[in-house]
Formats: C-alpha cells, sequence, structure tokens
C-alpha cells in the first residue's frame, strides 16, 4: 500500500516533500505518539492475544546486530494472529513511511520519548497483555527495574525472553582473542549477572543448541531453539561472471570492542596483504554498512571500498564471489552468513562462525582460523568454480533444511501457544 501511495503521491509533487505527505497520510496507521491512562491494545477488547515486545529499537533489516531476525519474529507474530505492540528503549524518532514499507500495518509502534520512563508506561499498560517479550539481557534489567515500581504489571501475563545473544559467552571469547585475562571467579560472575535476568521467566528463546545447553540448567522455564528465518533466493550469476569478495555489517566501535570492527581490521591488515598477491592487484573488498570507526575508515584503498549502508544487498550478492564472515569473538548466531548463504554466495569464516551455524568446514562452508588459512580459503573459492559450485548448493541445502520460514513461523507460534492465557478479556 505504501508503495503505491508514494508513487501516486509523487505524479503530483516531487522529492522530500512527497514523503512528508506520506508520512501525514499514514500517520493514522502507526500509533506512534498514542500512551495514555486509557491506552489499551487493538486487540485487547476482541478477545485476540496481545503481545508486548520489547527491544532496543524498530528492527529495519538493515541494522544487523540481530534486528533481521527481530523484524521476522515481528511479521510472524502479526501473521499467527497475534496483536503486537513494539516499546523501542531506545529515544529514536522513526519515519512512519519507512516503517510501514518494511512491517505490517497491524503492529502499534510505540514512541519512547526522553522525558517518559518504562514504569509510566506500564502503568498505562497493565491489563492489556497476555505476554511480554523482552530481547537483550539489558533490556530485560530495564523491565525489571520499572516492574519493582509497577508490579501489577506482572499479573496475569507471561514473561518470554529471547536470548538473541549470550553475552558472558561472547565476553570470554573476546577476552581469549585480545589477550586480556578473566579469572574463573570474574566469568561465573559475570555469568550469574546475565542469567539474573532469566529468573522466573515462562519462556526462553535461544538461537542455537549451544546457547540452550549454556541457559537450560540455570532455569525452569523451556529453553527454544529459534533460529532464524531465511528462505533460499539464490543469485543466478555463474561463477566466472562474479568477482570482488564481500562484508556485510557495520562497524561502530573500536576493535577492541566490536565484532565487526575487529573482523574488518584482522582481515585487511593480515589476511588482504597475503591474498591479493595470491589473486591479483585488482582484487577488492566491498563493505556494506555504516562505517563510524577511525580504524576502519583509515583502511580504504584500492584493494578496500567502503560503500555505507546499503539497503538492499540483492545486486551485491550476485555479482560478489565470496563472501567474507572473518569473526573472531561474537555470540548468539551470524544471520549475515545465512542471508548471504540464502542468496546462493559461499561462504569463507572462523572456525566460530562454522560451530555457531552447525556448518561442516569444508562442505557447506570453508573456514580459515590464522590468517595463512584463511587466505587460502578465499583462493580456493575464487579460484575452483567447481569447488565454488559444490560450497554453494550444500550451504544453499543448509539453509533450506534448517531455516525455513515455516519451521520458524511453527517454533516461535507453538511455543507462545503452549503459555495459557491468563489475562481476563473484558465483555
Amino acid at each position: 500500500m505504501i508503495h503505491w501511495l508514494r508513487s501516486a503521491v509523487r505524479r503530483i509533487v516531487h522529492g522530500r516533500l512527497a514523503d512528508v505527505v506520506v508520512a501525514i497520510l499514514t500517520l493514522g496507521y502507526v500509533r506512534r505518539w498514542r500512551t495514555h491512562p486509557s491506552w489499551r491494545p487493538r486487540g485487547a477488547q476482541s478477545g485476540q492475544r496481545c503481545i508486548l515486545v520489547i527491544d532496543d529499537r524498530i528492527p529495519f533489516p538493515w541494522l544487523g546486530a540481530g534486528f533481521p531476525r527481530s523484524a521476522e519474529l515481528l511479521r510472524q507474530l502479526v501473521a499467527g494472529g497475534w496483536h503486537v505492540t513494539f516499546l523501542p528503549t531506545m529515544h529514536l524518532a522513526e519515519d512512519s513511511a519507512v516503517i510501514l514499507e518494511h512491517f505490517p500495518a497491524e503492529i502499534d509502534f510505540i514512541h519512547n520519548p526522553a522525558d517518559r520512563t518504562f514504569a509510566s508506561f506500564f502503568e498505562e499498560m497493565t491489563g492489556g497483555f497476555d505476554v511480554v517479550l523482552i530481547s537483550r539481557p539489558y533490556n530485560m534489567q530495564m523491565f525489571r527495574d520499572a516492574c519493582d515500581y509497577v508490579p501489577r504489571f506482572l499479573r496475569n501475563i507471561h514473561v518470554v525472553y529471547d536470548a538473541e545473544a549470550f553475552i558472558t559467552e561472547r565476553e570470554a571469547i573476546r577476552r581469549k582473542v585480545k589477550g586480556i585475562p578473566w579469572t574463573d571467579q570474574e566469568y561465573r560472575t559475570a555469568l550469574n549477572e546475565e542469567l539474573k535476568g532469566i529468573k522466573g521467566v515462562d519462556l526462553i528463546f535461544t538461537v542455537n543448541e549451544h546457547e540452550k545447553s549454556l541457559i537450560s540448567p540455570h532455569t525452569r522455564a523451556r529453553v527454544q531453539v529459534l533460529s532464524h528465518s531465511a528462505a533460499a533466493h539464490p543469485q543466478p550469476a555463474r561463477p566466472d561472471c562474479r568477482k570482488n569478495l564481500l562484508f556485510v555489517g557495520g562497524a561502530t566501535l573500536t576493535s577492541d570492542l566490536s565484532p565487526n570492527t575487529d573482523s574488518l581490521v584482522w582481515f585487511i591488515r593480515d589476511v588482504l596483504p597475503i591474498l591479493v598477491p595470491l589473486l591479483g592487484d585488482d582484487l577488492i573488498l566491498q563493505v556494506a554498512g555504516r562505517i563510524e570507526s577511525e580504524e576502519v575508515a583509515a583502511l580504504a584503498g584500492p584493494n578496500v571500498r567502503l560503500l555505507g549502508m546499503v539497503p538492499d544487498l540483492t545486486e551485491l550478492y550476485g555479482q560478489s564471489r565470496l563472501f567474507i564472515a572473518p569473526t573472531r569473538f561474537a555470540a548468539g548466531i551470524p544471520l549475515k552468513v545465512l542471508e548471504a548463504s540464502a542468496q546462493g554466495l559461499p561462504v569463507v569464516a572462523t572456525p566460530l562462525i562454522a560451530r555457531q551455524l552447525g556448518r561442516t568446514p569444508g562442505v557447506d562452508i570453508l573456514v580459515g582460523e590464522t590468517a595463512t588459512e584463511f587466505a587460502d580459503a578465499c583462493r580456493s573459492l575464487c579460484t575452483d568454480d567447481a569447488a565454488w559450485i559444490s560450497v554453494r548448493n550444500a550451504a544453499l541445502t543448509a539453509v533450506q533444511r534448517e531455516c525455513d520460514p515455516g519451521m520458524f513461523s511453527t517454533a516461535l507460534l507453538s511455543a507462545l501457544a503452549a503459555l495459557h492465557p491468563r489475562r481476563v478479556t473484558p465483555q
């Protein structure tokens, strides 16, 4: 609808003015500012099951950092008959027209102005939801702090925690990579602090079996693996018609803290100097994502192109010879690798990424732990068309087997359906 409306408006007005007109016309569909004492979800009176989803921000797919999975979760909730209200913890004003281009109009996106507290929202929302789903540990802590002030919000409601990434696990790997000491006591303290967030919840989603095994011993709640939805849409170009390497992801913090920044710095400084002599001076690494890291920006050059944000990656997937994931510390599931595989682009990654995905090195992914090993794996897929086709096909099979959208929807909706309603629906 929004695409049609924007097209119609642009027949009359042009440029940014068209976007302004569309935003005004669509304000009725996105209740960005609707929070007052009588607020209730639109489905609360009809008997429709209502869920409040809390995350950092509206999960536009191009943001990465787990947001593509969150976006699919919202869409599947609506398709499954839930009324969805989304409350961000960050104070951002988003464009209504852009929201409606990417999400169902049935979702209530609530604006979170800087002068509001979570507790004030929960005062207004008490009694309106069957389930609240919170993603990321710091958001869970904010939720619990707010509920200390408004304990009645927790009456007759199920609490679901989406463990999008196990932060303590990532920190342990980061410290090992960076050579930063972390005693067993410090690790246990950090682990216990993170696990405090799951105390008393009714359901926990994890993104893979490994993180499920870490969490399950510490909770009585059901722990359900909810990986990612990725439909296979392989781009048709043959390997001999492709060139260049592709990396997808933003780099904002320093390489000491950011997995993406560390990945790029390590690959460009340590791997690329080995790879260019093997493949030629015209080899180019293209980086799609917002770059705010001075370390990465300083590494742009003849063999490194920083493209900035690329909302639609389809063309890059179709042109590139190889996708790289030189990630040395991370948690959760590498969505960008799944999406590259779904587009038919073979991947060279670190052993960490292969383990997180449950992939088989040498079959549906190539791996390299050292710079030399990583460069050799890239050389293989850039020069051997038969190997390229074999890895591509095996990875596509893995995506179809593990990330089918129907499987994602079933896992999500069946787990929520098992939470028996507690809320009393007004007659």
